[in-house]
């Protein structure tokens, strides 16, 4: 998604001093930080520019203008004229309205998904032209983003959910999987850069693991059906393990996490020669579950 921010959102995030913290600085920082978390983009309109230079203090504006550097900037915004003058006026070039309309041609122009903005004048002129529900006010998109993390329930005992690059990639678990993938070890280290999620069985008494699941979210399947998906990139049990049931626990753990997140889809690639995995997967779905398996 792309946001686009208004300036006065840009300002709460931009503070010179302590004394120049905004009402809403907390807000736009949570804001930004999910945001960046979740990969969304946050842009701003070249025109802000006018309502920046309105500052009387030099040095603060001199310091602001270097710093909105760091935000996207949409490439050939769109033309006013995309916008009903006689809803939204005809102001001057380079005042507040000017600006304020400025943003809504973004939007209206699907230059960006959503506009983030404090001002209530620009709300009520986003609902005199059909754009109220792609216009946010600071807590609407703060929802918008927390809806997007998924909140993984608790797993089965003996497992436990962690963070890609908490894993050690010397663990023996993996010997195998470099034997037969290929660029493993490289795959594995863009897995913990990415921070993807992954569930593990510890080995009793020792550091090792006896089992692992490394889930990847994406927006469909390979064969083209669009849906929240998850992608089971690595489901492993340690050779010494088997017979101990543990893929299956591995299993309900995903089974649990994509039903109470939702996802559409669950898949994975395997070998012919792992028709055990291929069996076990199958047996493990009922009807009542939410999302469909695919392999």
């Amino acid at each position: 998604m792309k946001f686009l921010i208004d300036t006065n959102i840009v300002i709460a995030l931009e503070p010179s001093f302590t004394s120049d913290f905004e009402i809403n600085t907390d807000q736009s920082l949570k804001f930004y930080m999910l945001a960046q978390k979740l990969g969304e983009n946050i842009y701003i309109n070249p025109e802000i520019i006018y309502d920046l230079q309105r500052d009387k203090n030099k040095e603060r504006l001199a310091l602001r203008k270097k710093l909105i550097n760091k935000y996207l900037r949409i490439k050939a915004p769109p033309s006013l004229s995309n916008l009903d003058k006689s809803l939204v006026g005809n102001p001057l070039k380079g005042s507040n309205d000017y600006v304020d309309n400025c943003l809504l041609a973004s939007v209206m122009g699907n230059a960006v998904d959503f506009l983030v903005t404090e001002d209530k004048k620009l709300h009520r002129k986003a609902h005199r032209i059909g754009l109220d529900s792609r216009v946010f006010y600071l807590q609407d998109a703060i929802t918008l983003l927390l809806d997007l993390f998924d909140e993984p329930p608790p797993p089965p005992p003996s497992a436990k959910i962690v963070l890609s690059h908490e894993l050690n990639e010397n663990d023996p678990i993996f010997n195998s999987l470099r034997h037969d993938y290929p660029g493993f070890d490289k795959w594995l280290n863009g897995c913990k850069k990415k921070q993807r999620e992954a569930y593990v069985i510890p080995k009793n008494g020792t550091d090792e693991l006896s089992g692992i699941c490394i889930i990847k979210k994406e927006d469909g399947l390979p064969t083209g059906a669009k849906g929240r998906t998850l992608k089971l990139c690595t489901l492993k049990v340690r050779e010494l393990e088997f017979g101990k049931r543990l893929g299956e626990l591995l299993l309900k753990a995903v089974f649990d996490y994509a039903d109470k997140n939702k996802y559409d889809y669950i898949y994975f690639t395997a070998f012919p020669k792992q028709d055990k995995l291929i069996r076990n997967v199958n047996l493990k779905m009922t009807p009542n579950d939410n999302a469909n398996l695919t392999h």
